[in-house]
């Protein structure tokens, strides 16, 4: 699941859920860049997205 889709289906903004993640990531010891992607925002532009671990199967 990417983080574009969490932010979909909580209703938050995907800055928030974005920094969330990085959030929780440091508290596992994990680095971001494992769990990172450009994805298209809305009108074709490159943005940060996160994947989920099994997403990335």
């Amino acid at each position: 699941m990417s983080s574009l889709e969490i932010a979909e289906l909580t209703g938050k903004d995907h800055k928030h859920v974005l920094a969330d993640i990085r959030n929780m990531l440091m508290e596992l010891g994990k680095i971001s860049a494992e769990f990172s992607a450009n994805v298209p925002d809305s009108y074709g532009r490159p943005g940060p997205s996160s994947t989920s671990p099994s997403a990335r199967r």
